[in-house]
């Protein structure tokens, strides 16, 4: 009765999950979408490569050509660049071959409308297909491994429902699939599958690699635990994963660099000039602050809003710093709840070859959490998609035996709530121009404001509540 009543409620939450995926993917379509820019750089990319030039530069080239005549003023870095990493770039492309012979007639004339329709049909579709082949292939897995209550499948599909506009519109998505794929490597004992993983996802967006000292520790054999990482031994561990990760990160990188020329280094000049977003924690609460007078103006660039005012641009600056403080204190205070792992005995000499994140793999999960959370929590730029990294990497969190476990799902999806009401519900209320050709903005409202910084609060909260899982699972075995 047990394992019927398990399976009934793996089932239940697999229909739950694919079909409010599938209204998503082909009964939701938002109104305002990133795909229209995806669908160009991809067009621009696959016609780059047919006449072997580089998409960047092709690209820039449109962008001059388009420029209104006489127009003086030369167009500015962030204007002419794409401002994705090389694979992001590439992944954009793989709708392509499904684009329908009449959708590709139709750009030759210069219906472009219908072919970047046509692009988003099959980009949506092939989100669908690989976000449903990957809670499959998950469940079974963990299905193998005795895991038969789905609590996190229920989680990412719910995540997934309050994120509906964002879900299949953004790139996110499949960050999270290359992080679940890392994590579920990494608690496997995969670890250098795991490495090659967290490569890829560094790939598409760099804040990752803030996850390399987890897998570098996660991956050491259990067995050589009490001998520390001080040893030869553990030593020659360490300076393996560390050379594992950068092959993998400069063999996925390469090819790119050779074809494409420097340019393929653009994002990162283009996302280190960035001002603070108004989205951000710090941004928030600096527009709660305008409100009792602080100078602070709402400006448009880098293709999205910020804010800017008296020592802003030293406070995104500082931004960084505030996050590398941020995740070494949480390194740290990981650190010593591992201590207590030294005591351990091996208690069937199997176990003696498993590595520390096999042997503890919800400790993994959690700290991923809070590392990512924290980081996310701190940066100058917090869009609301990044939440979508998460919903894959839920599915490898067990159902939880302490208050922690629901605490962090309560504030995951409250602040995923937050999220969409600021957006896209009221963006209306944060982006309110006044002379919009001249970039004068008006304040957002003083709800708005509040919500954002609720939203913040939240996912600081739940950064913290993750770290405090991580510890509180350390003592597991």
């Amino acid at each position: 009765m047990k394992n019927w009543n398990g399976t009934t409620a793996v089932a239940l939450a697999l229909v739950l999950f694919v079909g409010s995926r599938a209204v998503i993917a082909f009964a939701f379509e938002p109104r305002v979408s990133d795909t229209i820019l995806y669908a160009i750089y991809a067009f621009v990319t696959g016609d780059a490569h047919r006449l072997g030039q580089s998409p960047y530069d092709r690209f820039e080239k449109l962008v001059v050509s388009a420029d209104a005549p006489g127009d003086p003023s030369p167009p500015r870095f962030e204007e002419v660049t794409i401002e994705y990493p090389p694979l992001a770039v590439a992944l954009m492309t793989t709708p392509l071959p499904f684009i329908s012979s009449a959708a590709t007639a139709a750009r030759a004339r210069g219906d472009d409308a219908g072919a970047i329709a046509a692009w988003k049909r099959s980009f949506r579709s092939l989100y669908f297909v690989a976000d449903v082949a990957s809670a499959m292939a998950l469940g079974w897995w963990l299905r193998r491994r005795g895991l038969v209550r789905p609590w996190g499948l229920v989680v990412s599909a719910l995540g997934g429902i309050l994120l509906a506009y964002l879900l299949y519109d953004r790139l996110d998505l499949a960050l999270g699939f290359a992080l679940l794929g890392a994590l579920g490597a990494l608690v496997a004992g995969r670890r250098y599958i795991a490495l090659a993983l967290l490569a890829l996802a560094v790939n598409l967006k760099v804040v990752p690699v803030l996850l390399l000292p987890l897998f570098v520790f996660g991956g050491l054999p259990a067995s050589g635990r009490d001998g520390g990482i001080a040893t030869r031994q553990g030593r020659r561990e360490l300076s393996l994963a560390f050379v594992a990760f950068a092959a993998a990160l400069v063999a996925i990188v390469l090819p790119f660099r050779l074809r494409w020329g420097p340019r393929v280094w653009d994002f990162l000049a283009y996302h280190g000039q960035r001002g603070l977003q108004v989205e951000s924690t710090w941004s928030s609460i600096l527009l709660v602050a305008a409100h009792f007078g602080y100078p602070l103006r709402v400006v448009n660039g880098f293709g999205t809003y910020g804010v800017t005012g008296p020592q802003t641009g030293a406070l995104a600056t500082a931004s960084a710093a505030a996050v590398l403080m941020a995740v070494t204190l949480t390194y740290a205070l990981l650190w010593r709840a591992c201590r207590r792992w030294r005591g351990e005995t091996v208690v069937a000499e199997e176990n003696t070859a498993t590595t520390l994140a096999a042997r503890h793999p919800q400790f993994f999960v959690w700290a991923s959490f809070a590392v990512l959370a924290v980081a996310m929590a701190g940066a100058k730029v917090f869009s609301p998609q990044y939440l979508c990294w998460f919903l894959p990497t839920f599915l490898l969190v067990e159902p939880p035996s302490k208050w922690g476990g629901g605490l962090a799902v309560l504030l995951f999806l409250s602040a995923c709530t937050l999220t969409t009401l600021v957006y896209p519900l009221l963006w209306g209320e944060v982006v309110r121009p006044v002379l919009a050709e001249q970039g004068l903005f008006a304040l957002p409202t003083v709800r708005v404001s509040l919500l954002l910084l609720g939203r913040n609060l939240l996912w600081t909260g739940f950064g913290v509540v993750a770290l405090l899982n991580a510890r509180q699972t350390s003592g597991s075995v």
